[in-house]
C-alpha cells in the first residue's frame, strides 16, 4: 500500500446522484492509496470502520471458513466499494478483501459517511439497499456451501462460467478455464476436488477440452449433477 494523489469519486455507483456539495465534502475527506495485486485491504476480524471506494483495479471478498479454507464471495470492480458493514455498525470486518489486480482506492472515514447519510437520505437508502443485496447474496452462498458437496459446488461454478458459443450455433463453452485454485476458492473446496469434478465430466463425455477452452457437450447433465450429486465419484 502506498499513499497516492487524489483521484475522482464521481464514478462510484453508490454515490451517483449525490449533490455536488456533498460529493465535494467526500472528495475533500478521502485519502487515496494504491495497492499491488495480492495485497490485502483488510482481514476478517480487523477493527477498521472506514469505507473503501475502488476507482481502478479489482478486489475479491473472502470469508475464512471454519474448515480453514478461504471462500470467495464476490469480486468488485471499478466504481464499486467495500467495508460498508463495519462503517454502518462500527463492528469488526465480516470478511477479508484482497486486491486481485493493482488497485487505486479512496478511503473515507466512518464519521464522514454517516454525516453524508444524515444530510442526504437518498444516499443512505442506496447504501442500505446495497447492504440488503450483500446479505441476500451471502445467504445464497451459505445455503450452497452447507447443502451441497464439494463436487456439486464445482459443477455450480462451471455453470456460472458457461457462455454461449460466439458462433451462434447454440453450443456452450467456457472460453478460458480458470486455474483449479480459482475454481476451488469460489467453490469452497480443494484443487483435488476440482480436478476430480472436471475429470468426471470429461470421462462421461459431458465436456471436452480444447486448449484452455472447455466445450460443454451436455449442459443439462451438468445441471443434474449439480442438483442431485448422482454419479458423483
Amino acid at each position: 500500500m502506498q499513499a497516492a494523489e487524489a483521484g475522482d469519486l464521481s464514478e462510484s455507483r453508490i454515490l451517483a446522484g449525490l449533490p455536488q456539495a456533498e460529493m465535494g465534502k467526500l472528495q475533500e475527506n478521502a485519502t487515496w492509496f494504491t495497492y499491488d495485486e495480492g495485497e490485502q485491504f483488510f482481514r476478517q476480524g480487523d477493527t477498521g470502520t472506514e469505507m473503501i471506494f475502488l476507482a481502478e483495479g479489482r478486489a475479491r471478498v473472502l470469508i475464512h471458513a471454519a474448515s480453514g479454507q478461504d471462500v470467495a464471495f464476490a469480486d468488485i470492480g471499478p466504481g464499486g466499494h467495500f467495508g460498508e458493514l463495519s462503517t454502518l455498525d462500527g463492528g469488526s470486518r465480516s470478511a477479508s478483501v484482497v486486491a486481485i489486480q493493482d488497485s487505486f482506492v479512496a478511503v473515507v472515514e466512518r464519521d464522514v459517511i454517516l454525516r453524508a447519510m444524515a444530510a442526504f437520505p437518498p444516499f443512505a437508502l442506496n447504501l442500505l439497499q446495497d447492504c440488503a443485496r450483500i446479505l441476500r447474496r451471502s445467504n445464497e452462498r451459505v445455503v450452497g456451501l452447507s447443502t451441497k458437496s464439494g463436487i456439486q459446488r464445482v459443477y455450480d461454478e462451471i455453470l456460472r462460467l458457461i457462455e454461449p458459443s460466439p458462433t451462434g450455433d447454440g453450443r456452450w463453452l467456457i472460453p478460458t478455464v480458470p486455474a483449479h485454485k480459482d475454481i476451488a476458492i469460489w467453490s469452497g473446496t480443494t484443487t483435488d476436488t476440482v480436478a476430480r469434478a472436471i475429470g468426471q465430466l470429461t470421462s462421461l463425455g459431458i465436456v471436452k477440452r480444447r486448449n484452455r477452452t472447455l466445450l460443454i457437450l451436455d449442459r443439462r447433465h451438468i445441471e443434474k449433477l449439480a442438483n442431485t450429486g448422482i454419479e458423483e465419484i
